[in-house]
């Protein structure tokens, strides 16, 4: 059964909010990896690259607004921002940040060749691309599992060399 475009990003956007309950405080630690699986899943039925691409936003967009929704409190309670205005602003944040998984889902689709070990292993070398342009280029780690592969990748051998 194919998906339509539209239902593939529902679902890309659902797992992605999904992925949020992986963390504290509900800890669900398994849904990291079920909801990127999901993502995959739904990348690997694709044949399109900007379809490929729009999943892969959908998703982020999904993990973004649910793990950042508490910059919505921070900047209308305590900002004081008004509560359309900092909802847009969030929405905006999340629809940026939702690029990088965008950038995965698109060279997945282009590149992979149907075999399911090579394209395992394109899967997870954008994964990890992804998530360190994330982290350095915006700043903000805030994908699954970029801080545990961040300190193995990143931060831990700068440390060791000084940087």
């Amino acid at each position: 059964m194919t998906l339509s475009l539209p239902r593939r990003m529902v679902l890309a956007a659902l797992a992605g909010g999904l992925a949020v309950l992986a963390y504290a405080p509900f800890e669900l630690f398994p849904l990291a990896w079920i909801t990127l699986a999901v993502l995959w899943a739904l990348l690997a039925g694709e044949q399109r690259g900007w379809a490929g691409g729009l999943t892969g936003w959908a998703w982020g967009l999904g993990v973004f607004l649910g793990g950042v929704s508490w910059l919505y409190v921070a900047l209308h309670r305590f900002g004081g921002m008004p509560g359309p205005l900092a909802g847009l602003a969030i929405f905006l944040f999340c629809a940026y940040l939702a690029f990088y998984p965008a950038l995965a889902g698109w060279a997945f689709v282009r590149w992979r060749r149907g075999r399911p070990g090579p394209d395992a292993l394109l899967a997870g070398a954008l994964w990890l691309v992804v998530l360190i342009l994330c982290a350095v280029v915006p700043s903000i780690p805030h994908l699954p599992g970029t801080d545990a592969l961040l300190q193995a990748t990143v931060y831990g051998p700068a440390l060791v060399v000084g940087a």
